[in-house]
């Protein structure tokens, strides 16, 4: 038979070795019950106000309605989460005993103690907690035993070791997770944006390509593969690609992206349609000192098919903008002119100009410069639509 974990190291060792996992917290609060018996126990970890992570909420020895019959009936009357309470917990920044914060004889008064704890096995005694942790979230721990049965300073202290690791830990696993979702929304915008992306090396042999670049070599109809190499069947200067790349990857230039490569391509009807966009990764190196081979990104963006970058409810609701705004928009965050859009689309230069002044008047800015600058400062937080229609 494995032997309970005893000391604070090992109650915590689950949270502590995979703070991110959603076991982890469950493993490591079913341990502290186990060497701290009691007949109710709760933690809870909110992180901070704007996070998206979901709180760590656990609850022991009754069902999830209990907790819902506290938030939605009693919290805001619990002695134990008054201001005077959490003063006391962030003065003493120890687990207190329930009678530190509410006298035995005011607590068998209190509607509190009748109403909710009472009808729960007549829980009277506690170890509690709220935290502030170093990211701005909250840690609160409460632990109950029914009336006659205290808890020993043995078992207040090991609490107390216990949710010093256990905070940090728990910032750990917001840190994780916010990295996750972070990663995970890189790689849906990578995967689902509307240009073809591609990263190629030296010689423009493809390693990677989404989506959008899988349909168009597919359809063959802009470019091709040829022994792993990137062509393009339109261009008038098929060389331009091979050229540029090796032009963008001088072994002497090591951090950082400082150039970049624009073109107008031909995609075999309208020259102005097709626009690709050539740029160099950093160059890193590898644990053992060596640099990582050169490598550049494509992107290629047909303007026929630009999806603006900027959802229309969003765009009402930050900017006022109309959907045909937003697409004329994402244009100009591409660097595109007037004149092109207007080609491309097939509408006049004034419609596009037209656009353009009723979203400087929508946004408070004199000039095209700062419409961009302004966009361009909402766009990481945006996700992508699908509107393939002209203005």
């Amino acid at each position: 038979m494995t032997p309970l974990p005893t000391t604070a190291l090992e109650i915590a060792a689950p949270l502590l070795e995979a703070p991110h996992e959603p076991a982890a917290g469950s493993a490591a609060f079913e341990a502290l019950r186990a060497a701290v018996p009691c007949d109710l126990a709760g933690l809870m970890h909110a992180a901070p106000g704007r996070s998206a992570t979901p709180p760590l909420s656990l609850l022991a020895g009754s069902d999830d309605s209990l907790g819902t019959v506290y938030v939605r009936d009693f919290q805001r009357i619990d002695p134990y989460q008054s201001p005077q309470a959490r003063a006391l917990h962030r003065r003493l920044r120890e687990p207190l005993y329930s009678e530190q914060i509410v006298p035995e004889a005011e607590l068998v008064g209190s509607a509190f103690y009748n109403d909710y704890l009472r009808p729960q096995g007549d829980l009277f005694h506690a170890i509690g907690s709220i935290r502030e942790l170093r990211d701005g979230g909250e840690l609160h721990f409460g632990i109950l035993r029914r009336r006659g049965w205290r808890f020993e300073e043995h078992e207040r202290r090991l609490c107390g070791e216990v949710l010093n690791l256990a905070g940090p830990a728990l910032v750990q696993r917001e840190l994780v997770l916010r990295l996750e979702r972070e990663r995970a929304f890189g790689l849906g915008m990578v995967e689902n944006c509307g240009d073809a992306l591609f990263l190629l090396d030296a010689d423009c042999r493809v390693e990677y390509l989404n989506a959008t670049a899988q349909g168009w070599v597919e359809r063959d109809a802009v470019l091709f593969l040829q022994d792993g190499r990137l062509l393009l069947r339109h261009a008038d200067d098929n060389q331009w690609l091979q050229r540029e790349t090796r032009a963008l990857l001088p072994a002497r230039v090591i951090n950082g992206v400082d150039s970049l490569r624009l073109r107008s391509l031909d995609s075999g009807s309208n020259p102005a349609r097709l626009y690709a966009v050539l740029s160099r990764l950093p160059v890193l190196r590898s644990p053992s000192g060596r640099l990582q081979p050169a490598r550049v990104v494509l992107y290629l963006r047909c303007l026929e098919d630009a999806i603006p970058q900027l959802p229309a409810p969003v765009v009402a609701e930050l900017f006022g903008l109309t959907t045909s705004e937003a697409r004329v928009l994402n244009a100009l965050l591409m660097g595109i002119s007037v004149e092109q859009m207007a080609s491309a689309w097939g509408i006049r230069s004034d419609t596009v100009r037209g656009h353009l002044k009723r979203m400087l008047s929508k946004t408070g800015c004199a000039r095209q410069q700062d419409l961009v600058q302004l966009a361009t400062k909402a766009l990481p937080h945006l996700a992508l639509i699908n509107d393939p229609g002209p203005p």
